[in-house]
């Protein structure tokens, strides 16, 4: 009958202990499901005669650059920035672990020793002993505690998805300015020997006083801008080279400098020929792009810790024990008659802490509703993005066409002198500075074309990946 008792009265004061749960409004959220209701696709207004499949995991592979690839390969391997990524993985593996612990039993060894008076004289009381707590877990706040660090640790990995990501496009656009690079090289050195020619022509001319004084000092000028032109690009490419050894975490490196001189003679803007784009963007591509995905995981943690604050609402119970060795006499302590034992058994009432549990469930769910909206301006940020890729990509294309056009007018232009030269119909000099005029404005063209392949490289990174046949 008193156990009875007991018992009503614990449940009575459970029930009376509960604190009301707070409402936490929840903004919508952008693209959270597959109805077409929440799925926007981009017109890329770029006809496809194709079926294309999207990339994402190492989808350099898909640009078939062997040098590419290996830079690569050594820049993912030793960059600091993704080993600090996978150090992240490694502390939220042990967050995983950590939550865990919290289903076990707590166990402490503790001892003292006391002076008693007692009777007009001093006993020494020493006692040593193990101690214990289990709390029961009825409301599954520890499930939902790890299920809050395993959501952590998902984010994570993909913020180090993120950063492979961002250097992936860092070390592409950086490898495509290197082949850009050799052949503005290539291209100022003939131009360079095209102005001496021109040089030694013009001095001829002014031996058999034909020539003047003024135009030798023009193209002294041209060949002293095409010098600084060459100084410039020299400079260019040794910036290329350490911000690759930065990458690959080092002062220098040798396997990038073997890396990037096995690359002579190749063409940058074959790179551009691999990359294709669909006629349409998927929402699917968007909600898959690693930035996107890491806000939703954030999301998920945040519903289960709110899960787990719920659970502060609720009296929570536990068990205490203790068995310990206690004497007057010290050399007594471990002897049976010197055992003592102990079961206690605790009711937590929230009610006695309501204002601190509802203020801090409040936060928790402010915080989830920060990390939606962050979720939702990341979706908007990217269709915006893409986007803007995309017409700066088109309207590229669009002048890349004329670029072309005039090209093949000043190819043309070129053979049609270099005919009328050897009809003697014109001077090897009028030939001379036709190719150099042709030698220019065929460079403004391959910084088109360059300028053109950036904006495609750009969109990879838009989207997290690229488009293959």
């Amino acid at each position: 009958m008193k156990l009875k008792k007991i018992l009503v009265t614990i449940v009575a004061l459970s029930v009376i202990g509960c604190v009301k749960i707070p409402v936490v409004e929840r903004p919508p959220i952008i693209l959270s499901g597959s109805s077409k209701e929440n799925n926007v696709d981009i017109d890329t207004n770029i006809s496809q005669d194709i079926v294309l499949d999207f990339k994402s995991d190492k989808w350099w592979t898909a640009l078939d650059d062997n040098s590419l690839n290996s830079i690569m390969d050594l820049v993912l391997k030793n960059n600091k920035t993704l080993e600090i990524s996978k150090l992240n993985i490694k502390k939220a593996e042990e967050g995983i672990d950590l939550a865990r612990a919290g289903r076990g039993l707590d166990v402490s060894l503790g001892g003292d020793s006391q002076e008693i008076y007692s009777h007009d004289k001093f006993s020494n009381l020493s006692q040593i002993g193990l101690q214990t707590s289990y709390d029961v877990d009825l409301f599954g706040k520890v499930g939902n505690l790890i299920k809050q660090q395993e959501y952590q640790k998902s984010a994570v990995e993909l913020s180090s998805k993120q950063v492979e990501l961002n250097l992936s496009y860092q070390v592409t656009k950086i490898y495509a300015y290197w082949l850009y690079l050799q052949t503005e090289e290539q291209n100022l050195l003939q131009r360079r020997n095209t102005l001496s020619e021109i040089e030694k022509m013009e001095k001829n001319k002014m031996n058999l006083e034909k020539g003047t004084k003024d135009s030798l000092l023009v193209i002294q000028e041209l060949e002293n801008n095409t010098d600084i032109l060459i100084e410039t690009n020299k400079s260019n490419k040794n910036i290329v080279k350490n911000t690759l050894y930065n990458l690959v975490g080092s002062i220098n490196s040798k396997d990038i400098d073997q890396l990037l001189a096995g690359t002579q003679g190749k063409d940058f803007f074959a790179i551009v020929k691999n990359i294709q784009i669909s006629s349409t963007i998927n929402s699917d591509v968007i909600r898959n792009r690693p930035d996107i995905q890491y806000y939703m995981e954030i999301i998920k943690s945040q519903e289960s810790k709110l899960d787990a604050l719920k659970t502060t609402f609720y009296p929570s119970f536990s068990i205490g024990g203790k068995v310990s060795y206690s004497t007057l006499n010290i050399a007594d302590l471990f002897t049976s008659n010197g055992i003592l034992g102990l079961i206690k058994p605790s009711v937590y009432l929230p009610v006695l802490d309501s204002g601190k549990i509802k203020s801090n469930y409040k936060i928790a769910g402010i915080d989830l509703n920060i990390f939606i909206e962050q979720y939702n301006r990341a979706v908007l940020d990217s269709y915006k993005d893409i986007n803007e890729k995309l017409l700066k990509y088109n309207s590229e294309v669009r002048i890349h066409e004329e670029t072309m056009s005039n090209l093949n007018i000043k190819q043309e232009v070129l053979n049609r002198s270099k005919k009328r030269m050897e009809l003697e119909k014109s001077s090897k000099r009028e030939y001379t500075q036709d190719y150099y005029n042709y030698l220019v404005y065929r460079q403004s063209n391959e910084q088109e074309k360059y300028v053109m392949l950036n904006y495609k490289i750009d969109l990879v990174n838009s989207i997290g990946g690229l488009y293959t046949k």
